[in-house]
């Protein structure tokens, strides 16, 4: 007995036929044991996409999840165990979703270019995620109030754009080593931003001027342009005086506050520090790992404290407590998801934009 998803047919998916028909028990495990993490091979657009979900037993409450996304010749796999995502969520009990973009090698990237905009005439990464979510998102144990990006290098700018075109899905994003200001700015609402850049990053410099096709303004030009647009009463004046606050040794935070809807927008500024994940569980070529700050610890309390605004998620429910009545009506009967198991955990060890 098996569900057709129809989004599978509007869209531009062609999903395998494990993936249009669901098993009936898809639901009794979202709501029970939980699965994966598990691999999903599909194809868009002609071609061979990947990603990773996995959703923790079931506890009692709505699940939130992390979409995250890996930088430039980055596999889902490698992001994951590479920023230690992997073992971290099934410490604190989250979902979470591992994309990976299209391409091999250093053209293995997702699609954002100058001005944190897509480049014409490449792969359209944003529809990919929007039909993936709207798959994911079908899970009546997840939290759609409670749906977070987070990214490292290209990842996390294409995070920046997703926050700009996604904003109604997103309650906030956390990019690492890729903070920029999507031009134009499409957002719907003021968006809630937790940033991590080191200082000596030479793949994406601080200070900005970095590759031409991608890099032009400065870590602080794009957190405060943030700033302004999320409406953060400390973001005015500019150039104004940044409080950084102590985190770690060499680490300090600097936030944005008095901003429209609690969107606040953090700067966690790692002195010396290459183009690297904080808290990392190995190096890479282009930048070692600082084992002062946990960046997971920072980005899960930061998600904790900002959901999706009811307005914005519409059918959403108030309250973190599952709830079977409400969850038939919004979801339907049984989850638009059913995966194959692989357990291979291949990872990246040079990341580059």
């Amino acid at each position: 007995m098996c569900i057709r998803v129809l989004l599978a047919a509007a869209a531009l998916l062609v999903f395998p036929q494990w993936v249009r028909c669901l098993p009936s028990h898809a639901e009794h495990k979202c709501l029970n044991e939980g699965w994966g993490p598990e691999e999903q091979d599909l194809h868009f657009q002609g071609i061979l996409r990947r990603y990773v979900l996995y959703v923790p037993p079931f506890a009692g409450e709505l699940q939130p999840l992390w979409l995250v996304l890996p930088g430039t010749a980055q596999d889902a796999w490698g992001i994951l165990t590479y920023s230690g995502i992997k073992e971290f969520a099934e410490l604190k009990g989250f979902a979470y979703l591992a994309l990976e973009a299209a391409g091999h090698g250093t053209h293995k990237l997702f699609n954002v270019g100058s001005g944190s905009q897509p480049d014409e005439g490449k792969a359209d990464d944003v529809q990919f995620v929007q039909d993936v979510m709207n798959i994911v998102l079908q899970l009546p144990c997840i939290d759609r109030r409670q749906v977070h990006c987070t990214g490292y290098s290209n990842g996390a700018r294409f995070c920046m754009l997703l926050a700009s075109l996604m904003s109604k899905t997103f309650a906030s994003v956390a990019p690492v080593a890729g903070l920029r200001f999507p031009q134009p700015n499409r957002a719907e609402r003021s968006m809630p931003i937790l940033a991590f850049h080191g200082t000596s990053d030479n793949v994406n410099p601080w200070r900005g001027h970095g590759n031409p096709a991608y890099w032009h303004e400065s870590v602080l030009d794009a957190f405060h342009r943030w700033g302004m647009f999320n409406g953060c009463s400390s973001a005015m004046p500019w150039p104004g005086q940044l409080h950084w606050a102590a985190v770690a040794q060499g680490v300090e935070d600097a936030e944005l506050r008095g901003c429209k809807d609690n969107a606040t927008v953090e700067l966690v500024k790692i002195s010396g520090g290459k183009h690297a994940w904080p808290g990392c569980s190995y190096d890479l070529q282009v930048g070692v790992c600082i084992k002062d700050v946990s960046a997971n610890e920072m980005i899960w309390n930061f998600f904790r404290s900002h959901t999706l605004p009811l307005w914005a998620a519409p059918g959403a429910s108030t309250s973190t407590v599952y709830n079977t009545e409400h969850a038939m009506q919004i979801h339907g009967s049984t989850a638009p998801y059913t995966s194959t198991t692989h357990t291979s955990t291949t990872t990246t060890t040079t990341t580059t934009t």
